[in-house]
C-alpha cells in the first residue's frame, strides 16, 4: 500500500490526546446523590473491572478513529504494475471506437446499448487532460474521424454519432485506429473499444499485437437477444415474362430462444400487396418458404418482402428488384440462307423480337442488345466474329451452335477452346435415335407433365461427334441411343453455349418436324434472359452491371431511392462492352433505387442492409479475455463496464485502487462503536 500525500501521517501522534485524556479523566471518581434510600435499589452497580474493559475499548475506538482521518488524509491505494498503466501524465493520444452497427440499437439494463456506448466515450475523455488529443472512429469511416481532435470537439462529436448500417471488422477497426497512431512522434498511445463485440465481426485471430499502442476493449452486454428476420429471396427459375406465374422462395431465421407461430410474411411488387404467406418457427432455427405470384406487366419490378417483428426491426423488410423484358431479342446469323425452321418458331411469336443476318453482313455493336444468337451452319468462324462472341458471352449472353456440314472443323474448334468448350469431331453416319432427355434441367423443368412410354424422339440419320478430352464441365440434355450427345449447354464465361450434333436439316435428323424441337428453343430464349443480381448488400461496394449502355456524350447515369427525393450520380466504368455502377459509400439507407438516364428509368437496384447485423451473437467477457490469451495479444486488455463510471475505472487502473473512502467510511465505524459504548448498559458482566 502507497500514499499519495504520505506527508499527512505526522498527524498520527494526535493520538496522544485521548491516551492522555483516558489516563486523566476516567480515573476521578464521581458522586452519586439519591433523595431517598428506598430508590437504592434501582441503581446498577458496575464494578471497577467492568468500567476498565468500557474504558479501554472507548480509548480504542478513539485511536482508530484518528488513525483512519489520517490514512483518508494520506490518500492510501493499491499500486498495479508499471505496463498496466493506460494513462501517462501528459501527452495522451486516445482513440476511440464506438460501434455504431444496428446491432447496438438493442436494450440492456442502462438502456439502448448506443446511449451506454455514448456515455462511455465521454466517460474515457473524463480522465484525461485537456491538453491530450482524442480520435473518434465508428463503422462509418468519416473523413472528419481521420483526425485528432481536442477534447471539447471529441465530446461534440460524440453526440453526433447514430446508428449506420455500415458494419467493420474489428481487426479493420483496430488497423484504422493505428494508422493514425503511425503518424505521431511520441506520445502515449491508447486505442478504447467500445462495442457488444458480435461473434460475425470479431475476428480475434486476425488481430496483431503492436508495441507502440494499447487497447483496451470495454463489452457492453445487451439483454437476452430476440430477433427474427428475412435473410434472403430467390426465384425458382430464372425465367420471369409477363403474364408467368413464378415462385419465388425466401429464407427466414430465428436467432433467439423464442418460438414463432404464424408470423405474416407479405410481398410488395411495385407498390401493390400480391400475396401473403405465414411462417411458424422453433427457436434457433431457419425455414424457407414459397411464394407463388403472377408477373402482371413488363419493365421495373420492384419487390419487397416485409415481416413485423419487435424490437429489431431494421431487417424486416427486405428488397429485391428485377427486369421483364416486354419481348426477348435474338439474333440468328445465317450462313448460306435463313432457317424456315427458326423462323417458324421465333418470326410469329410477340414475346419474342427476331433478327436474321448473314455472316458476311453483320454489325458486332448490336450483339450487346441481343439476349440469344443462334449460329446457324455456318462454314466457318472468322476471327473478328469468334472474339465478339467471347464478349457476348461474358456479357451472360447465349449462344446456339448447329453446325455446317461442310464446316471448317479447325475454326470451329479454335473458337470453342478459347471459351473452354467441347468441340466437334467428325461426322457419324449411322442411324441412331434420341432416347434420354435431361428433365431435371432448367430447359425441360415443367415442360411436360408427363411423357408417354412410346413416345416419338427425333431419329437421326447421321451427326457430328463431340471432342471431350477436355474438362468443360458440359451437361448432356439430349443423348442418342448409341450414347452420343445430341445436345449439350456448356457455361462459357458468364453465357452458356448450346451445341447441337447435327444441323436443322432433314437430310442429318427429324429433330425440327418432332414436338421436341420448338418447346427446346423457344426454352432457350427465355432461359437466355441475362440474371442480374436480385439485391446489394450496402457496404459491400459492389458493381451494378446495367442492361446496356444508354448514355452518350454529357450525360451520365443517376441513382434514385423509390419514394424519396435522395438523388446522386454514381461512379461510371466501361469494360468490354458493359457498363458498371459503383455506388461505394453513397447509399446507407436499404430500398430500391431507379437508374436514371437521359430523363429516363432504364433499370433498378435493390440495396438491403447487411443481415451480419441481424444474428445477436455476442462474445462474453470470459471468452474475449481467453481470446486475447489464446493468440498471445500482449497489449491488450479487458475493462468490465460497472456501476462506478468509466473514469473512476480508469483512475484506479492506471493509479491503484484508492482506499481513501474505505478510510472515512472506517472512521465513521469507530466513532458509532464509540457512541455505542459509552451508551451501553455494562451491568451483564457483574459476576
Amino acid at each position: 500500500m502507497n500514499f499519495l500525500y504520505p506527508y499527512f501521517l505526522f498527524a498520527s501522534a494526535f493520538i496522544a490526546v485521548p491516551v492522555i485524556i483516558h489516563l486523566f479523566n476516567f480515573r476521578r471518581y464521581k458522586t452519586v446523590y439519591f433523595s431517598t434510600l428506598r430508590f437504592l435499589e434501582e441503581v446498577k452497580q458496575e464494578t471497577r473491572k467492568t468500567s476498565k474493559i468500557r474504558h479501554l475499548l472507548v480509548l480504542l475506538m478513539r485511536i482508530l478513529t484518528i488513525l483512519c482521518l489520517v490514512f483518508a488524509f494520506a490518500q492510501p491505494y493499491i499500486p498495479v504494475k508499471e505496463n498496466k498503466k493506460i494513462i501517462s501524465g501528459r501527452n495522451n493520444i486516445v482513440s476511440v471506437y464506438l460501434d455504431n452497427s444496428f446491432s447496438m440499437e438493442a436494450l440492456s439494463p442502462q438502456g439502448k446499448l448506443i446511449d451506454v456506448a455514448r456515455k462511455k466515450a465521454k466517460e474515457i475523455a473524463s480522465a484525461y487532460n485537456s491538453s491530450d488529443q482524442f480520435q473518434l472512429l465508428t463503422n462509418d469511416f468519416e473523413g472528419r474521424h481521420q483526425r485528432l481532435v481536442s477534447k471539447d470537439e471529441f465530446l461534440q462529436m460524440v453526440d453526433e454519432v447514430k446508428t449506420s448500417p455500415a458494419v467493420k471488422e474489428l481487426s479493420k477497426i483496430i488497423r484504422r485506429q493505428k494508422n493514425i497512431f503511425t503518424n505521431i512522434n511520441s506520445g502515449n498511445c491508447v486505442s478504447y473499444i467500445i462495442s457488444d463485440f458480435q461473434k460475425n465481426n470479431s475476428d480475434f485471430d486476425h488481430l496483431e499485437n503492436d508495441s507502440t499502442m494499447k487497447v483496451c476493449f470495454i463489452p457492453l452486454v445487451a439483454n437476452e437477444p430476440a430477433n427474427i428476420y428475412i435473410d434472403s429471396c430467390w426465384f425458382a427459375s430464372p425465367v420471369k415474362s409477363v403474364n408467368h406465374a413464378v415462385k419465388l422462395f425466401a429464407r427466414i431465421k430465428n436467432v433467439s430462444s423464442e418460438d414463432y407461430e404464424k408470423i405474416p410474411v407479405r410481398l410488395f411488387i411495385n407498390g401493390q400487396q400480391l400475396s401473403t404467406a405465414t411462417v411458424s418457427m422453433k427457436a434457433n432455427v431457419e425455414t424457407i418458404i414459397q411464394i407463388p405470384y403472377t408477373i402482371r406487366q413488363t419493365g421495373i419490378q420492384q419487390g419487397v418482402l416485409k415481416i413485423d417483428d419487435d424490437p429489431v426491426t431494421f431487417d424486416d423488410n427486405f428488397y429485391f428488384s428485377y427486369f421483364v423484358y416486354d419481348k426477348i431479342p435474338v439474333l440468328s446469323i445465317n450462313g448460306n440462307h435463313d432457317s424456315q425452321w427458326l423462323n417458324a418458331v421465333f418470326a410469329g411469336d410477340s414475346a419474342i423480337y427476331f433478327s436474321n443476318a448473314n455472316v458476311k453482313n453483320l454489325d458486332y455493336s448490336s450483339f450487346s442488345h441481343y439476349k440469344m444468337i443462334a449460329l446457324n451452319e455456318l462454314k466457318e468462324i472468322p476471327s473478328g466474329l469468334a472474339q465478339e462472341l467471347r464478349n457476348f458471352l461474358n456479357n451472360q449472353g447465349s449462344l446456339v451452335v448447329f453446325p455446317a456440314e461442310d464446316m471448317d472443323k479447325d475454326s470451329y474448334k479454335n473458337f470453342l477452346l478459347t471459351v473452354s468448350s467441347i468441340y466437334y469431331n467428325g461426322l457419324d453416319t449411322s442411324k441412331t435415335k434420341v432416347n434420354y432427355i435431361n428433365l431435371n434441367h432448367l430447359i425441360y423443368q415443367n415442360v411436360f407433365d408427363k411423357i408417354p412410354e412410346n413416345v416419338d424422339l427425333p431419329k437421326v440419320s447421321k451427326h457430328f461427334t463431340f471432342n471431350k478430352h477436355v474438362r468443360t464441365g458440359e451437361e448432356s440434355l439430349l443423348r442418342m441411343i448409341n450414347g452420343d450427345d445430341f445436345l449439350n449447354v456448356i457455361s462459357a464465361g458468364k453465357g452458356k453455349i448450346y451445341l447441337f450434333a447435327a444441323p436443322l436439316n432433314v437430310a442429318f435428323s427429324d429433330f425440327v418436324k418432332e414436338y421436341l424441337f420448338f418447346p427446346t428453343m423457344y426454352q432457350m430464349a427465355l432461359m437466355s434472359e441475362k440474371n442480374f443480381p436480385l439485391s446489394y448488400i450496402i457496404g459491400h461496394d459492389d458493381a451494378v452491371q446495367m442492361p446496356v449502355a444508354a448514355v452518350t456524350g454529357d450525360n451520365v447515369y443517376k441513382m434514385k431511392l423509390a419514394g424519396s427525393d435522395y438523388e446522386f450520380i454514381p461512379e461510371h466504368r466501361n469494360l468490354q462492352s458493359q457498363t458498371f455502377l459503383y455506388p461505394h459509400e453513397q447509399i446507407n439507407k436499404d430500398g430500391n433505387y431507379l437508374i436514371n438516364a437521359n430523363g429516363n428509368s432504364l433499370s433498378c437496384a435493390a440495396f438491403n442492409y447487411d443481415r451480419r447485423e441481424s444474428v445477436l451473437l455476442y462474445y462474453p467477457v470470459s471468452t474475449i479475455k481467453e481470446m486475447i490469451n489464446k493468440f498471445h495479444l500482449d497489449h491488450f486488455d479487458v475493462i468490465e463496464v460497472k456501476d462506478k463510471p468509466l473514469t473512476q475505472q480508469l483512475a484506479e487502473i492506471n493509479q491503484g485502487v484508492r482506499l481513501s473512502r474505505l478510510f472515512i467510511l472506517l472512521a465513521l465505524i469507530f466513532l458509532a462503536f464509540e457512541i455505542i459504548l459509552l451508551r451501553i448498559d455494562f451491568s451483564f458482566f457483574k459476576k
